[in-house]
């Protein structure tokens, strides 16, 4: 049968071999137990021979070797690159534009939040550091609370000066200290100052007699009597009495002695450098008068003597006077040469209850400042 091979040829096929691979003297063992005759030493001669059969080099060998030169090992030559269809390479570069835009986008929005959580904790920081300068919140209006409680530092008992004007009735009838019993209404009169109400007084005028007139044959008349004028005094500050009829309101002021330390004060004032239109601060002090219907008050302030005369050495400090309708006057002070003394502001008329100044530190920043102390109002009705 022609499928049939003698014995002695299929040994033949088994024995040792030299690889097939040109330049290579390696001895290529056949499998024992038959199968496809192996014509390379290892599989990457036989990769390599198949690379070179596809490139048409290995005919060039073996013409070569049968011309007897000597055979020569060609290198072996790395695939080369497939050419990328112009499709392929517009995706490609499309892909990788898409990546680099969306990794762009990713480090905007990281930069955007690592400069608000700065913004947060600078806006926090300041915020605190303001809160601590403040010393004190602001007044509320009639009646209500006057916020935080003023913490003056301890200062040397009173320099002499005279004392308010004596104190009132309280609601019980008792007059204050010195005075004598009140009425029902405790409207009694006394040369010393009320605890309970310190540094105001209301002095009452009796009504004068009424004057009989007579006309020629008509029978004399009593004229009607003239109504009473009623002043009412007070002065609170920086230190000072302060109830529910008077008191300050500030922000962020500094805080030293060298103040007045008569009628019930403790002898610190307020200072605030003057500064321009972006660093705004205010001082205000407010009172409420028991007077109904208009009033002309007069305002007095204490202008401090600090051991550092350059916090109460404003040139042109600025007041502002309001009632509870609105703005009634304004004035300027240059507070250097009233240092130590009471400067006189002058007479205003408010239509309401409410008397009302306000100081501020704006002006030309020239290293000075402007002081805040007592203030004294004496309105009459």
């Amino acid at each position: 049968m022609s499928g049939t091979r003698h014995p002695e040829e299929r040994g033949k096929d088994r024995q040792p071999a030299v690889c097939e691979y040109p330049g290579c003297a390696e001895a290529v063992v056949q499998p024992p137990r038959g199968g496809p005759r192996r014509r390379y030493c290892s599989d990457a001669h036989r990769a390599a021979a198949r690379r070179l059969r596809l490139r048409g080099l290995l005919d060039e060998v073996e013409a070569a070797e049968s011309a007897g030169e000597a055979p020569r090992r060609p290198a072996e030559l790395a695939p080369q690159r497939q050419p990328v269809a112009p499709s392929r390479r517009l995706h490609r570069e499309h892909d990788q534009g898409q990546r680099g835009d969306r990794w762009r986008w990713q480090r905007l929005a990281w930069y955007g939040a690592v400069a608000g959580v700065i913004a947060v904790v600078v806006l926090a920081v300041v915020t605190h550091s303001t809160g601590d300068l403040g010393g004190t919140g602001r007044g509320s209006g009639r009646g209500g609370s006057k916020g935080h409680t003023l913490s003056p530092p301890t200062t040397a008992p009173g320099n002499g000066q005279p004392q308010g004007a004596g104190g009132s009735g309280s609601p019980s009838g008792a007059g204050g200290p010195g005075g004598g019993a009140g009425a029902s209404q405790g409207q009694g009169q006394g040369a010393g100052q009320s605890p309970q109400n310190p540094g105001s007084s209301v002095q009452l005028v009796a009504q004068p007699k009424p004057t009989p007139t007579t006309t020629a044959g008509s029978p004399p008349t009593t004229s009607a009597p003239l109504a009473a004028p009623v002043t009412w005094t007070a002065l609170t500050g920086p230190g000072c009495p302060q109830d529910s009829s008077k008191g300050v309101s500030l922000d962020a002021w500094g805080s030293t002695g060298g103040s007045w330390t008569g009628d019930g004060c403790q002898g610190f004032f307020r200072w605030s450098r003057v500064a321009g239109p972006r660093y705004v601060h205010t001082f205000t002090w407010w009172f409420d008068t028991p007077l109904s219907g208009g009033q002309d008050c007069s305002l007095s302030l204490y202008i401090p003597h600090p051991s550092d005369t350059s916090l109460a050495a404003a040139p042109a400090a600025r007041y502002t006077v309001a009632s509870g309708s609105g703005t009634v006057g304004s004035f300027t002070l240059n507070q250097a040469t009233h240092r130590g003394a009471w400067f006189a502001a002058g007479t205003f008329h408010f239509p309401t209850a409410r008397v009302q100044l306000t100081l501020s530190n704006q002006g030309t920043i020239d290293g000075t400042a402007v002081a805040a102390a007592p203030l004294r109002v004496t309105c009459q009705s």
